[in-house]
């Protein structure tokens, strides 16, 4: 009897310390207490102030800021269970909760093994799901909290005939905001998985409602391109023109040679539509060919004449062919896991073709030639060999008599060269040589099958030149360098240079009517492909 009642005693003493007390805090309390507790209190206040009440306190306004928490519980509930439709209706906790508890993964796995589903000690073995994974527990809390945010400006000021107080919505839009952040941090710190919505898609949505209770329109756009698109931006946001023209471009640059006119009125997209055409060439070289294509894109809006033009053009060739920190070929433009196979001799030809546009280049040989003339004579006596024996008797007599003379002379030559300036004729000559070395066949690798390399230049922004002065004097000068094969020489103009050529076609032996092998007009957008540029530009995601 004694050893029962011990025993009880003994069992009576765990059930009480896993007992919580009476006044034990719940969870949902306590997470829109810690969450939306700020909301409740930016409410209460601009409706004090509409009352005339400039500057209420808490404790005054503390029976409305509960009428306005109270809605808070079911709403954060019901998305709990939308997560989880075996989430228990009540849930406690051993003490209050704060925000150290979604401090670090540690403190939030605490927090959620404190949990119970009663205030008994049966309780304590309520919630063992999520005790044991605190992941999805960070996904559904932090989940159900976001949507509760997101979702009170739409349901307490939905649209209606008059609009909602826009300075009420402003301090609501700052305290949800703040929300916002804050679970997005917990999101990032307690890894929940699977993670809520993106700040920004979340900021996003806020704004929308924010705008559509006030009676105004509010558009998600992302970056707007002020500039032509990048390379990057071509594959996913080039809409709203066919891309027929871009296709027709991208096999001329590929299969075929000569000088294609792009035209169009200024701001059209005419950049764009290059870059278009070169995002196709460069995506079907992922694919094994017989041709490699390399584009040199420059922009020669600040040219003054040919030889300007023609040295910025060497300096592209050589920052497109070669990796100069490294001091090696690039890789194939569209297929970054190999190397173009360019020859030593073309190395070697591209970096001194450059350093002569940046540096004045001198060669120093010189030839050193020596010629050394040598006279002398010596005559001498030596007594002792003529008297011959009578060196035995003693007697050294020595050199009785001797002379010598000497004379020498050293020539020397010595050349130096200097390399005349890098003009126009030099710089069209390294230009030609390159292009024509670069297009015969070569391997590409040890066992691998022959390949050429072909250059599309594409020179940008001839629109900003005068045609007059500058442009058409360019046009003359260059036309035997545009006319070499295995090159493509692409020339964005505008709608001047365009309209010059039509009158020219009409005249006879006209230099300009017979130049491009190829004109392509980029037109203005329809209105259909205006309204599905604008939607692209809507941030949807």
């Amino acid at each position: 009897m004694r050893k029962s009642w011990g025993r009880w005693r003994w069992v009576s003493g765990i059930r009480r310390r896993l007992e919580v007390s009476p006044d034990a805090p719940q969870l949902i309390g306590e997470l829109v207490v810690l969450f939306f507790s700020p909301l409740a209190v930016a409410q209460a206040r601009y409706l004090a102030r509409k009352r005339g009440e400039a500057n209420p306190t808490s404790e005054e306004l503390e029976d409305q800021i509960e009428s306005f928490i109270q809605p808070f519980h079911e709403r954060l509930l019901k998305s709990i269970r939308k997560r989880d439709e075996q989430w228990p209706d009540l849930l406690y906790l051993s003490r209050e909760l704060s925000p150290e508890a979604f401090k670090n993964v540690a403190a939030f796995r605490r927090m959620l093994q404190s949990l119970r589903t009663n205030r008994s000690w049966k309780g304590r073995f309520g919630a063992y799901r999520l005790k044991r994974d605190s992941q999805t527990g960070a996904a559904i809390l932090l989940g159900a909290i976001q949507e509760v945010a997101l979702e009170f400006i739409p349901s307490e000021y939905p649209p209606s005939a008059k609009p909602h107080p826009e300075g009420l919505l402003e301090d609501l839009d700052s305290v949800i905001s703040s929300i916002l952040r804050n679970v997005d941090a917990m999101a990032w710190t307690l890894r929940a998985s699977p993670q809520p919505l993106p700040l920004l898609q979340a900021c996003a949505l806020l704004r929308l409602a924010r705008a559509r209770a006030i009676h105004q329109v509010w558009l998600p756009l992302r970056a707007v391109p002020a500039a032509p698109l990048s390379s990057q931006d071509v594959s996913r946001h080039y809409v709203g023109r066919d891309d027929r023209e871009a296709l027709g471009l991208a096999c001329q640059m590929r299969y075929a040679d000569g000088v294609v006119l792009v035209t169009g009125y200024r701001g059209v997209g005419k950049s764009s539509f290059v870059n278009r055409a070169l995002h196709h060439v460069l995506a079907a070289q992922k694919q094994p060919s017989d041709c490699i294509v390399v584009p040199i894109v420059l922009s020669l809006a600040k040219t003054s004449d040919t030889s300007s033009a023609l040295r910025l053009t060497v300096r592209a060739l050589r920052y497109a062919l070669l990796d100069a920190q490294h001091a090696r070929p690039n890789t194939v433009p569209g297929n970054e896991g190999v190397e173009l196979p360019l020859t030593a001799n073309e190395q070697k030809a591209i970096r001194e073709a450059w350093l002569r546009t940046v540096f004045k280049v001198s060669q120093t040989r010189s030839v050193d030639q020596e010629t050394a003339t040598e006279i002398g004579s010596e005559i001498g006596l030596d007594a002792g060999k003529i008297l011959g024996g009578a060196a035995g008797w003693g007697l050294g007599l020595g050199k009785l008599f001797s002379a010598s003379t000497k004379r020498s002379r050293v020539e020397k030559a010595q050349r130096q060269l200097s390399l005349l300036d890098y003009d126009e004729n030099a710089a069209e000559d390294d230009i030609r040589n390159l292009s024509r070395s670069l297009a015969w066949p070569r391997p590409m690798g040890p066992g691998l099958p022959e390949v050429k390399i072909k250059l599309v230049f594409v020179f940008d922004e001839l629109d900003k030149l005068d045609y007059e002065s500058h442009l058409a004097p360019m046009l003359n000068d260059l036309k035997n360098l545009f006319l070499e094969r295995e090159s493509v020489f692409v020339l964005v103009t505008s709608k001047d240079v365009y309209y010059r050529l039509v009158e020219a076609r009409s005249r006879e032996e006209d230099t300009l009517g017979s130049y491009f092998s190829s004109v392509i007009h980029v037109p203005l957008l329809e209105s259909s492909q205006v309204r599905t540029m604008l939607g692209d530009w809507l941030d949807n995601e």
